[in-house]
């Protein structure tokens, strides 16, 4: 059974919750991980979550989010979860934004995560896990950026729209310096 990790305010580990039922109105601070994968043409992979996801199922997201397991690193859980979730490997892991939190709520279901924030590359084609995943695409960052302006609709996670804001310059950055 997948655990997430409890926090306080200052990212002290308070315990663990089982990840199933950690998701609700009243959901505690606990870490997360979110991560931008750019392919070697300097384009974003932005995927669909699953429609069946407790938290925010079907809005389009940044390539991968999730929660380091206790005594975990994050490079090794981006590791681990984007080949679950994705089927591919990353390399180049870059933590960008390292004290991001946020708390976001949707359809009686509460985010709340210090959630750094990493850029990676990939090599790979995604073969996305159903369960995980409902689709995926690839995306260059200036269209991305364009899109996510014009989200009226709401099809983007809250966390992936909040982050996007603030990585301009790292992102430049990390594409300047190509594979």
């Amino acid at each position: 059974m997948e655990e997430v990790v409890l926090v306080d305010q200052h990212n002290r580990v308070l315990g663990t919750h089982p990840k199933a039922t950690v998701h609700t109105l009243e959901t505690p601070l606990h870490r997360g991980f979110s991560v931008f994968i750019f392919n070697t043409a300097n384009q974003l992979l932005l995927q669909q979550r699953s429609f069946s996801k407790l938290t925010w199922p079907g809005f389009w997201s940044n390539s991968c989010c999730g929660h380091p397991a206790l005594g975990e690193s994050v490079a090794d859980a981006i590791h681990r979860r984007v080949r679950l979730e994705l089927g591919m490997s990353v390399y180049n892991l870059q933590e960008v934004l390292p004290d991001f939190q946020y708390r976001c709520e949707y359809g009686g279901v509460v985010e709340n995560e210090i959630c750094p924030v990493w850029l990676a590359r990939t090599h790979d084609e995604p073969q996305p896990d159903p369960a995980e995943v409902a689709a995926t695409c690839w995306s260059d960052w200036d269209t991305f950026k364009q899109i996510l302006g014009k989200d009226a609709d709401g099809l983007y996670s809250p966390w992936c729209k909040l982050e996007t804001t603030m990585l301009e310059n790292a992102v430049a950055e990390f594409l300047l310096a190509g594979t």
